[in-house]
């Protein structure tokens, strides 16, 4: 099993989802736990910062598209959840974000 954590701004940006996307998010955060590379979860996987891989869920809700990122740290058995939102803007958010770890 995995720890699932969420980085501070995350956790605000959670707070501000529409309800059903909040919902979504929970289910993934579920998921996470028990594997965070299950097959169909992550569309998306974003490398660049050395060894370290990104890996991106989306959804939609009412015609908007919302993302969700997180990163697993293989040894100690964590995921971090890096950022929730609207894809408008998103990714440079998350790479503000992840490169300030």
């Amino acid at each position: 099993m995995f720890e699932v954590r969420e980085h501070r701004e995350a956790k605000k940006e959670r707070r501000e989802l529409p309800i059903a996307v909040q919902e979504a998010t929970e289910i993934v955060r579920s998921v996470l736990g028990g594997d965070p590379y299950a097959r169909g979860l992550a569309r998306e996987r974003l490398t660049g910062w050395g060894r370290r891989v990104l890996l991106v869920h989306g959804t939609k809700c009412l015609g908007v598209a919302y993302r969700m990122a997180w990163e697993v740290e293989q040894p100690r058995f964590i995921v971090t959840i890096w950022a929730y939102g609207p894809h408008e803007g998103f990714y440079e958010r998350l790479e503000r974000r992840a490169r300030r770890r």
